[in-house]
C-alpha cells in the first residue's frame, strides 16, 4: 500500500461545533472511480474520483479531476518486487500531484498489516 506523507501535516476543521479540528500527517488511498466520457469514447478524456483517508485520523477527503484514462493505464508499470495495487496507487498519487490537488508530500510504501494497526 503508498502512503503519502505530507510536508507539513495540515490542521482541518469541521463545519460543525462540537468536531474537534484533525491533524492530517498522512493519506491513502481508499477509493476510486473513473469514469470515460461519454461512456464508450475511444478517445481519452474522463474523470478520476479519489477517496483519500488519514490513516491515524480517519479524516476523509474525495477529489474529483479530468485525466485521460486511456493514458493513465498506459503508464502503469510494475517495479520489481511492486505489488500491482502499489503501481496503480503510485500512478493515481502521480495524476494527483501533477494536477496539484494535493500539497507536497512524499510516496512510499507500507505493508497493509501496519496500516490497519495505525
Amino acid at each position: 500500500m503508498q502512503l503519502y506523507t505530507l510536508t507539513t501535516p495540515l490542521t482541518v476543521i469541521s463545519n460543525s461545533v462540537s468536531a474537534p479540528a484533525v491533524k492530517v500527517t498522512a493519506l491513502e488511498i481508499t477509493g476510486i472511480q473513473m469514469n470515460k466520457r461519454p461512456a464508450l469514447a475511444p478517445i481519452g478524456s474522463g474523470d478520476l474520483t479519489v477517496t483519500l483517508t488519514d490513516p491515524t485520523s480517519g479524516f476523509q477527503e474525495t477529489i474529483k479531476t479530468a485525466f485521460n484514462p486511456d493514458a493513465f493505464w498506459a503508464s502503469i508499470t510494475v517495479a520489481d518486487g511492486q505489488t500491482i495495487e502499489d503501481a496503480v496507487q503510485t500512478a493515481l498519487f502521480s495524476v494527483l500531484t501533477t494536477n496539484k490537488l494535493l500539497p507536497d508530500g512524499t510516496l512510499s510504501t507500507v505493508s497493509s498489516d501496519a496500516s490497519a494497526t495505525a
